[in-house]
């Protein structure tokens, strides 16, 4: 009887060293990748900063083609907009108030229209706590209404408090006024 000789199949698989040496190559080679990626995130947050300013220029130059001024600062960090009150000197809210009908948020700058209105406090307390992402630079923070501790004092004559303001949104820009 005639036995073919038998040869020795080759192993089927990797050996554990061939295993530990693609996983080392792996992560070496995300290590290489993820800063990257990182650095790409980072500078698409920066363009996006600069397309916010941009914006933002290009209203206040709508406004002061417009009206033939550029937006005033208002009368102080403790005043809200009143839109029956105008866009000069006569209008406690700041630049930022100012802007909104020149950056499509004409309806936003609207709220509380009628200050004699019995809901125009609840109107300017959504207006304060209404987050607007082209006024926040996403390298610094999150586009988000900010938890608000204390009160707002509004001035007496022309305002009602607004004793259920909670969260108020915030602006990382700054124009001189």
């Amino acid at each position: 009887m005639y036995h073919p000789r038998r040869t020795a199949l080759p192993a089927q698989g990797f050996t554990i060293v061939e295993l530990l040496i693609t996983i080392a190559i792996i992560g070496v080679l995300a290590s290489l990748v993820l800063p990257a990626i990182q650095q790409a995130r980072e500078a698409a947050r920066r363009m996006t900063c600069q397309n916010n300013l941009k914006q933002i220029a290009v209203a206040a130059l709508n406004h002061e083609q417009l009206l033939g001024h550029f937006p005033y600062g208002g009368w102080g960090y403790k005043w809200v907009g009143v839109p029956s009150r105008g866009a000069r000197r006569q209008q406690p809210g700041g630049w930022a108030y100012n802007l909104l009908p020149h950056l499509e948020q004409r309806q936003l700058h609207r709220l509380g229209d009628d200050p004699n209105s019995p809901t125009a406090d609840e109107e300017y307390t959504r207006r304060l706590g209404t987050p607007r992402p082209l006024f926040t630079c996403p390298t610094r923070r999150v586009c988000q209404a900010w938890p608000f501790i204390g009160t707002w004092p509004f001035d007496a004559w022309l305002f009602r408090p607004a004793g259920k303001l909670t969260v108020a949104a915030r602006s990382d820009y700054a124009i001189n006024s």
